[in-house]
């Protein structure tokens, strides 16, 4: 099973509501295998944007959390607050880029 740093139904419904306005009055089951792609692409590149700005040491100390079954949400949190990344604001520009390109946008 797959790990999303966002949940996959949450990309999922995302790439929905694009795909549904790159191609109007399409049926769905004909952009599965477009979806999936889409879906990978996008929780890559989330997980790039949050994990390229951490240090080495902020890298082990993240992979220490990983690995301990115990390790709370409020713990991920208080790592990346702690680390000076606005998960949020990350995740946000992330969708607004990916929109733009999967889109055709100019702007990206």
């Amino acid at each position: 099973m797959d790990n999303y740093l966002v949940d996959r139904e949450t990309l999922g419904q995302f790439v929905d509501a694009l795909i549904q306005k790159k191609f109007p009055n399409q049926p769905a089951t004909d952009f599965v295998n477009l979806k999936e792609d889409a879906i990978g692409a996008l929780d890559a590149r989330i997980t790039d944007a949050i994990f390229r700005d951490l240090n080495d040491s902020q890298l082990s100390e993240l992979n220490q959390l990983l690995d301990n079954e115990a390790t709370s949400e409020s713990d991920f949190a208080g790592f990346f607050e702690k680390s000076g990344i606005n998960l949020e604001q990350k995740i946000t520009n992330v969708f607004e880029n990916f929109k733009a390109a999967f889109l055709g946008e100019s702007n990206v």
